[in-house]
């Protein structure tokens, strides 16, 4: 399984990249990937800027389609046939969680969290079998997560369950 970080995005409504954003002793990218070197041996960052980072790099397939175009190039990009994918600014990322849902993959396109209400789709593992629906969502007009989502195989972690129980961290 890799890694990947989607980092990519106009910064229109910051106005600077995010992904250079102090946090702590690094930048929110280099948060991002010193975690991800914790738990894979690959970790791909899905931007049109090559940073200072020593990690494979490649372009979104759709330039400016958000972040479902970052996704279907970041796992072309992969050796692998599951891969874990996070947004550059969701710098809390739990590897124990992460280690849980590797436990679920088998026989589904993505595992995703439920917060509350919420799926969290820029916190999840999603197969390789996602891409050609995702390049033919993605043809078809359709970026938005919710609608494309209802098209795949998920299994959905209730992230309130798991942490009340303790149950991801107790395997």
């Amino acid at each position: 399984m890799a890694g990947i970080i989607l980092a990519g995005g106009a910064a229109s409504r910051m106005g600077k990249d995010k992904a250079l954003l102090q946090w702590g002793d690094t930048d929110l990218l280099g948060n991002s990937i010193n975690i991800l070197r914790e738990i894979f041996d690959e970790v791909i960052v899905v931007s049109s800027t090559v940073y200072s980072y020593n990690v494979k790099y490649v372009s979104d397939i759709y330039n400016g389609q958000g972040p479902l175009s970052g996704i279907l190039a970041g796992l072309g990009a992969s050796n692998d046939r599951y891969n874990f994918i996070t947004a550059v600014d969701m710098p809390f990322i739990d590897i124990r969680l992460i280690r849980y849902m590797q436990k679920m993959t088998e026989g589904y396109d993505i595992v995703v969290p439920k917060n509350g209400e919420f799926l969290e789709p820029l916190c999840a593992i999603y197969s390789k079998d996602c891409i050609d629906k995702i390049d033919s969502m993605m043809k078809d007009g359709q970026k938005k997560y919710l609608h494309s989502l209802r098209r795949l195989k998920l299994y959905i972690l209730d992230i309130m369950i798991i942490y009340v129980t303790n149950i991801a961290f107790s395997t």
